[in-house]
């Protein structure tokens, strides 16, 4: 092997390496995008939405106001559509998207406005 091709074969190395990193780098900052359903990110909303919901319900007492059964209801939508969203994630076979389903993040935005204090 010359020198040349030796060099050659080195600058393809280097060049393949930097790709490879580049779409690590590229993947990694898609994951962390805040629209991502990674499932840590959906476990973390369903525990989120599950306080909010319990935080109603402790909070109703003996007699719940309108806006508490609201909060409690809407909670309990967005856990559904969470637990939903997980399954899929663990039973599809091949990655198509990271991005929230529509109704998950409808769901969470919406427990988060009833839930309002």
């Amino acid at each position: 092997m010359t020198s040349a091709t030796q060099a050659a074969d080195y600058r393809n190395g280097v060049r393949a390496a930097a790709g490879i990193i580049a779409l690590l780098v590229a993947l990694c900052a898609l994951a962390s995008l805040p629209g991502c359903a990674t499932p840590s990110k959906l476990r973390a909303e369903a525990l989120r939405m599950d306080a909010l919901g319990q935080a109603a319900e402790r909070a109703c007492g003996s007699a719940c106001s309108q806006r508490q059964i609201a909060c409690a209801k809407a909670a309990a939508s967005a856990l559904r559509a969470i637990s939903e969203a997980l399954r899929v994630q663990a039973t599809a076979t091949k990655y198509t998207t990271g991005a929230l389903a529509p109704d998950v993040s409808a769901a969470i935005h919406a427990a988060d406005e009833e839930c309002k204090p």
